[in-house]
């Protein structure tokens, strides 16, 4: 796949449609979606379509699927939201919609490769994360 920026153990890849299916279970997974700052409702195939189909459309959001090289596992996915150029900041985001790879040290690997993209690439000067008390491997990331 079109391997973005990478590291030892993962790469970061634009999202393709085939992701989809991937997708769409973590989406309507109560449990991965807790820790998010959206709201909880059902999903279906179409509009995850839609989602994907307009992703690229704008610049003001980079949102990219994150991949164990070892087995070639999309494991979640990360993104900038609302990325100001102006004032050179944007929000960040991160999920590891694939359970059995949580508490793995993913989560820290994939903000560093973020962190440098925004601030090294991109020339931001603050990215922000929001964090819910109750979310114990966001805070370590912080």
């Amino acid at each position: 796949m079109n391997k973005f920026i990478e590291n030892e153990r993962i790469y970061l890849r634009p999202i393709e449609e085939s992701d989809i299916p991937t997708m769409l279970n973590w989406i309507n997974d109560r449990d991965i979606i807790r820790s998010l700052i959206i709201q909880y409702f059902p999903v279906n195939e179409q509009w995850e379509r839609e989602w994907v189909k307009n992703l690229y459309k704008s610049r003001e959001n980079i949102i990219l699927a994150i991949i164990v090289k070892e087995n070639d596992t999309h494991i979640g996915n990360a993104v900038l939201h609302r990325i100001d150029f102006v004032n050179r900041n944007a929000e960040y985001g991160i999920m590891i919609g694939k359970k059995d790879y949580w508490g793995k040290g993913y989560c820290l690997e994939v903000t560093k490769l973020m962190l440098y993209y925004g601030f090294e690439i991109l020339n931001l000067h603050r990215i922000y994360l929001r964090v819910f008390d109750f979310n114990g491997g966001a805070k370590n990331v912080i």
